[in-house]
């Protein structure tokens, strides 16, 4: 810690956007209580919930506003009139919302819809987080060389075909073949990560760089959340649906049934995924490339 050296702007003013700042979580507080809660203690159409959305959304034009008129903004408006800015954001929460979807699910795919042991689970999610791991030293490599939008698009496109194909797994699949197709999704998403932050980092001047780096992360948390959330709500109407589809021509029920159930809905949310990670690939076409030290790129 005491080696570390920091830099700074030698001028830096004491940080006065207070109520930016507070107006801002009060927004990520309300928006995340509607999505954790909504499907669970209050249904998606209840006055809670829709007294926590509408709180959000006001929350979140008092904070458009007051970082208008803030002197020393805490998220400046006018990053967002950068092009790589405003698509590399569009990507952070389309690609989280995939991501973290596909950590979700895939666990619980393995556990419900295949009947796997825990051991078999852990192999699962092995199989999705190594290649991502190799996908991060090889995205970081190739951003050194060929600038961050190539290894995004190229991470993006083996992302959607992993995705693409772990929709054919059902229930009669083994976990093998859920293993194999998991490869691909952790590779293209650990590509992807280094193009992105770099993509943030590189459009702003420097002085800005740390500002960037936490809307790199602000993003890729809301996206996460926003995804996972929407993801359970909706696997758990089709696992509904889908049992009593199941329940009708088997009456007696049974294990099987409830495995072919909870398969069924989880390879519906697949391909809603799958949907995601298409327009993450398109967001990261809108991307511009930039030639090193380059000046960023504006809308317009």
């Amino acid at each position: 810690y005491f080696a570390l050296r920091e830099s700074k702007a030698a001028n830096a003013s004491p940080f006065s956007d207070w109520l930016g700042a507070s107006l801002l979580v009060g927004f990520l507080g309300l928006l995340m209580m509607g999505l954790f809660l909504g499907g669970s203690t209050f249904a998606w159409t209840s006055w809670a919930e829709i007294a926590l959305f509408v709180g959000s959304v006001l929350l979140l034009v008092g904070f458009v506003l007051a970082e208008r008129r803030a002197r020393e903004p805490v998220l400046p408006p006018r990053l967002f009139r950068i092009r790589n800015i405003a698509a590399a954001t569009g990507v952070n929460i389309l690609r989280a919302a995939a991501f973290f979807g596909i950590i979700a699910f895939l666990p619980l795919f393995a556990a419900k819809g295949l009947a796997a042991s825990l051991g078999d689970q852990r192999n699962v999610i092995y199989a999705f987080t190594l290649p991502l791991t190799g996908g991060l030293l090889l995205g970081g490599t190739l951003v050194s060389r060929l600038g961050f939008k190539t290894p995004a698009i190229v991470g993006a496109a083996i992302s959607s075909v992993g995705i693409l194909l772990i929709t054919s797994i059902r229930s009669s699949s083994s976990i093998l073949q859920l293993m194999t197709v998991c490869l691909p999704i952790g590779f293209g998403n650990g590509m992807m990560i280094p193009a992105t932050i770099v993509a943030f980092q590189n459009s702003v001047e420097r002085t800005e760089i740390g500002i960037a780096s936490g809307l790199a992360t602000f993003t890729l948390n809301l996206g996460g959340a926003i995804g996972v959330s929407l993801l359970g709500a909706v696997q758990i109407s089709l696992f509904a649906s889908d049992l009593a589809v199941l329940l009708a021509g088997a009456p007696s029920g049974g294990a099987a049934v409830l495995q072919e159930a909870f398969a069924q809905s989880i390879s519906s949310v697949f391909w809603i995924v799958l949907g995601v990670s298409v327009a993450t690939f398109f967001a990261v076409l809108l991307m511009k490339r930039l030639a090193a030290g380059g000046a960023p790129a504006t809308l317009g």
